[in-house]
């Protein structure tokens, strides 16, 4: 569920899992990419169940559906659009944005972290550390 954990640390409920799709995932890392960003996804805060961000050079949010099965949703998350690099600037605004569309809005101990499957070969991240800070509530 929601609200802080034992030492201040985030629950489960208060994670957006965010995928890195882009062109240096391939193999073992994307499998577990995709199924550790599903079973995240389904354990987060109402306003983000079911939903994963993906990283590359034009993220997006791709809607799981439980419904369709495991298979289905992993199947569903390998097709998502693929980027040749990263932006993990891009990614933060998404975020932001959906934060601000949530209604009613979420309480400062709701709003979650988020948590990046990836191989780590960000290749832009914005120049200005105030950059992906901006939205800090």
């Amino acid at each position: 569920g929601s609200g802080s954990g034992s030492g201040g640390r985030l629950t489960l409920g208060q994670i957006v899992p965010v995928c890195d799709v882009s062109g240096s995932m391939s193999g073992i890392p994307m499998e577990a990419c995709i199924g550790l960003g599903l079973i995240v996804s389904r354990l987060a805060h109402p306003a983000f169940s079911n939903r994963i961000l993906t990283f590359h050079s034009n993220p997006s949010w791709v809607a799981i559906d439980p419904a369709q099965g495991w298979c289905q949703n992993v199947m569903e998350l390998a097709k998502a659009p693929w980027g040749n690099n990263t932006d993990f600037e891009k990614t933060v605004v998404l975020l932001m944005e959906r934060l601000e569309a949530v209604q009613p809005p979420l309480q400062p101990a709701e709003v979650p972290g988020l948590l990046v499957f990836s191989d780590m070969q960000f290749d832009h991240a914005g120049g200005k550390q105030g950059e992906t800070q901006r939205g800090e509530r």
